[in-house]
């Protein structure tokens, strides 16, 4: 249903959604990863960096989404 609602662009209904994945399941770095996203495209970039920080520690070994904190965080 978070998915769903972030590709429908209704923002608002995802992040609700995600925040309850990750209160059940924080070790679940999609949610994280996909937050982040949404916060970037609201025009959050501190948001954002935080997001993909705890998601990137979560998948230590995704270089591409640790690339991705690195040219964020300039």
């Amino acid at each position: 249903m978070a998915n769903h609602a972030y590709v429908s662009r209704d923002y608002k209904q995802a992040v609700d959604l995600f925040q309850q994945v990750i209160v059940t399941h924080p070790n679940v770095f999609q949610a994280w990863n996909i937050m982040g996203v949404i916060q970037e495209e609201l025009g959050n970039p501190e948001k954002a960096l935080q997001l993909y920080l705890v998601a990137a520690h979560l998948t230590p070994k995704d270089g591409a989404l640790w690339k991705k904190l690195a040219a964020i965080s300039k």
